[in-house]
């Protein structure tokens, strides 16, 4: 089991430049058998977007959050 922190997860979900092509295989090869997160890593990622919100002057779409 490897448990990703929450750059690493947010990079890796989104196929950012920032990881290297060896991680993101070890990442995708991995996925099958054990890849997790912590819940303060959903919680990171969630706040970080409301940040953006803000800072951007944008209201959030109720429906999708």
């Amino acid at each position: 089991m490897i448990v990703l922190n929450t750059h690493i997860w947010v990079w890796w979900v989104h196929g950012a430049s920032a990881l290297s092509a060896a991680t993101r295989t070890r990442l995708d090869s991995s996925a099958q058998t054990g890849l997790a997160v912590s819940a303060i890593s959903c919680w990171a990622a969630r706040v970080g977007q409301f940040c953006r919100w803000a800072a951007w002057g944008t209201a959030p779409r109720l429906d999708n959050v």
